[in-house]
Order: structure tokens, then C-alpha cells, then sequence
């Protein structure tokens, strides 16, 4: 099983039309051996070998539907939500480790970093004191559905399971396969998925203010992003 993913552009290195291919198994019991994906451009009648994932990504179901926070711009204390993990662990780091980039993962189609992941149950994790709508997500921090996927965005799956694409392929659907170890290529369920181009879109304004310059009789429009 895999996730072809999509967040926006995650640093200055990251603007080019790419995808991350975040394999795991579904069977939480089974030893993860690696997944490979193949693509097709003929409509399924041959496929192409793309990736190889060695390691299982940190994916994770989130069951209860998280809320939008009153205010994205500040770390929100009053939501919290429940990650079951299919492979891998969590852990806590403080708060500058967060604003460094560690512990974000992809929330349906947010991005949250994260300070607390606290062991609940078997591979179940309690997430606290979150930062919402990074990286032009701030529009999405209500949309979220029970059930929900949770990627955690690790260094390899942004180096490592990262998948460049042309920008012409931008919207347009192919066929994809994902293999096993054990599982040929004619036994496999063929998949579609037309990648959207967000790592090259501009982040939208969130906040607009107009103020009249001293020096001139012009007005002056300011932008701020959510970083």
C-alpha cells in the first residue's frame, strides 16, 4: 500500500512538480520489505518502473475529524487528535525543533507541525500543541474528515521517495502499480492518479493591509504569508 502525496513546497530546494511515494503496510503485523512503483503512460498496457521505497513511511489513521483552530497564526492548544500508526514511531521534540521542521506531517490536505506525540495505546499517539496551516495549507485547516490520512514528513520521504514529474503532466491521469516483494506485476491493482502541480503553486495571502506611504501619494499593499 502507498500514498502518492502532494504538499505544498517544503523549503527553497522544493519547487519543482514532484510527488512523495509514502509506502507502508496495511497488515501492522507483517515485516514491511519494500515497495516499488511503476507507472503507465499507455493507458495500462505497460508500465514503468519509478521508485523503490526500502522503508516504510510514518502513515497513520486519524479516525476523529480535527477542528480549525481559532487562530492559525498562534500554536494551537485547544485541538488535539489520535494517530493510529501503521509502522514506525513518533516522538516529542521542543517547540524550536518544531519551527526547524521537524515533526510535520501531512493532514489531509494540511500541513501541522507538532510538539507532543504521546504513547496512548498500541501504536496509537496523542498529538499536542500544533502549529496549523503551514506552508500556504491555512485554507484546509477546516476541512478535515473522520478517517483521515496522517504522513509524517520525514527527511527520507522528502529526499529519498520523492518523485519529479514535467510540468505538461501537470492534471493528467496515468496508471500506477505498487509491488512487493512477492507480487508480480500482472497480479497487481492498477491505480490512477493525476498529480496537480501544488509544489509550484504560490502560497495564497493571508492577511492584506493597505496603508498610505509618507513619502508619495501612492498606497502601499502588504502580504503576509504563513511560513
Amino acid at each position: 500500500t502507498a500514498l502518492l502525496i502532494e504538499p505544498p513546497p517544503l523549503g527553497s530546494a522544493d519547487i519543482q512538480p514532484r510527488y512523495f511515494f509514502a509506502a507502508f503496510s496495511e497488515e501492522v503485523d507483517n515485516t514491511f520489505t519494500g515497495s516499488n512503483l511503476y507507472e503507465s503512460d499507455d493507458g495500462g498496457s505497460s508500465y514503468t518502473f519509478r521508485i523503490t521505497s526500502p522503508s516504510a513511511a510514518r502513515v497513520g489513521l486519524v479516525a476523529v475529524a480535527l477542528v480549525a483552530p481559532v487562530n492559525y497564526g498562534v500554536w494551537d492548544d485547544t485541538n488535539t487528535f489520535d494517530v493510529v500508526l501503521y509502522q514506525g514511531t513518533l516522538g516529542s521534540v521542543s517547540e524550536l525543533d518544531v519551527l526547524n521542521g521537524m515533526n510535520w506531517a501531512l493532514l489531509g490536505n494540511e500541513v501541522i507541525g507538532f510538539q507532543n506525540a504521546t504513547l496512548i495505546a498500541a501504536r496509537t499517539y496523542h498529538i499536542s500543541h500544533i502549529l496549523r496551516g503551514r506552508k500556504g495549507t491555512e485554507g484546509f485547516v477546516g476541512t478535515h474528515t473522520t478517517n483521515e490520512y496522517f504522513t509524517l514528513l520525514t527527511t527520507t520521504l522528502k529526499t529519498s521517495e520523492r518523485v519529479g514529474y514535467p510540468t505538461t503532466r501537470i492534471d493528467i491521469a496515468h496508471d500506477y502499480k505498487i509491488l512487493d516483494a512477492t507480487l508480480n506485476i500482472g497480479a497487481a491493482i492498477p491505480f490512477s492518479y493525476a498529480p496537480d502541480g501544488t509544489s509550484i503553486k504560490p502560497w495564497a495571502p493571508v492577511l492584506r493591509g493597505v496603508g498610505r506611504e509618507t513619502f508619495t501619494s501612492g498606497l502601499l499593499l502588504t502580504e503576509y504569508f504563513i511560513l
